[in-house]
């Protein structure tokens, strides 16, 4: 048993895939919700010198921002942000 041919490799959400499979729209599941991902080998393993400066940020805007904040991940992660695209979760730019 495992994935079937068509689903391998590929977004859930693609839209040749979702027609394929006859699936119509995507749930979204917490769309008031930003996704940010701190990267292991951009961030974390440069340190607190970049890491401490990125965490002052989100917590400034934690009152403002409903935040999932996840590290690391690699390809596996990857995939997870293409999927978040495809379900059109909202971006956000810390900057100030």
């Amino acid at each position: 048993m495992g994935i079937e041919p068509q689903l391998s490799g590929q977004s859930l959400n693609d839209k040749k895939l979702l027609e394929a499979t006859e699936q119509s729209e995507a749930i979204k599941i917490l769309p008031d919700v930003n996704v940010i991902k701190i990267g292991g080998q951009s961030i974390m393993d440069r340190g607190r010198a970049a890491l401490y400066p990125l965490l002052d940020e989100i917590v400034e805007n934690k009152q403002r921002h409903r935040m999932l904040l996840c590290a690391g991940g690699g390809t596996r992660a990857r995939h997870a942000y293409h999927i978040a695209m495809d379900w059109n979760f909202p971006r956000v730019s810390l900057r100030r």
